[in-house]
């Protein structure tokens, strides 16, 4: 049997995730949630709004900030790809959102450990 690139990825990071989500207006929310004893890494982070918007992405309740999006009308979106320093969540925290303004997008990739 053929081995991955994958395969060594999964050894090494442990869990991997991809969360999506659509918000339109003012929200908070999760993105992916909390495990006991682990630190959420999140590698890749894409932005996407329709207008005008502010997304905030931080760790547990009460939050703390991992990184900010704004957002003028005229741009599309933002991201944050390929991060060499992984985003990280406290233990045992969630990574969590925050949006003010228009209808956005956010897709998260990473893993657990």
């Amino acid at each position: 049997m053929t081995k991955s690139w994958q395969d060594g990825l999964a050894q090494s990071y442990g869990e991997q995730f991809g969360s999506v989500g659509t918000i339109g207006g003012t929200a908070t929310g999760t993105i992916h949630a909390a495990a006991t004893g682990t630190i959420i890494n999140a590698t890749d982070i894409f932005v996407a709004s329709e207008g005008a918007a502010t997304v905030r992405i931080g760790s547990g309740t009460p939050t703390t900030l991992l990184a900010e999006f704004k957002m003028p009308a005229a741009i599309g979106g933002q991201s944050l790809v390929g991060l060499r320093t992984p985003l990280k969540t406290a233990q045992g925290a969630a990574l969590v959102y925050n949006t003010g303004g228009g209808t956005v997008a956010v897709t998260v990739t990473g893993y657990r450990d």
